[in-house]
């Protein structure tokens, strides 16, 4: 699946691409590109760990999200994916979801 999440960032020009599943306690990237972590937890230190503005906006949402500038969003602008490491400026979320399960 890291192929495809590859070509998927190629095609649209972007650096950072992942399919994420929130998991009670964080994010576990699950494929990604551009991203040196496997899983997000919201409750530890570290440079990546503090990002649950991003992914708690996405969570119990059955409609996508779109963020076209993070660093001007109140919402995620104070995010460490935004303010150090990957930088993030454009944020999409998508829920995915089987028979009635995300």
């Amino acid at each position: 699946m890291d192929e495809i999440i590859a070509d998927v960032a190629a095609f649209y020009e972007v650096e950072v691409a992942a399919v994420a599943v929130q998991r009670s306690g964080g994010t576990e990237l699950i494929a990604s590109c551009g991203l040196e972590v496997t899983y997000l937890d919201w409750k530890k230190e570290g440079p990546y760990n503090q990002c649950f503005d991003f992914f708690r906006h996405s969570m119990n949402r059955d409609l996508p999200i779109i963020i076209e500038d993070t660093a001007q969003d109140e919402r995620v602008r104070g995010d460490s994916l935004v303010t150090t490491g990957p930088r993030i400026r454009f944020y999409a979320s998508l829920p995915i979801g089987f028979s009635g399960v995300r």
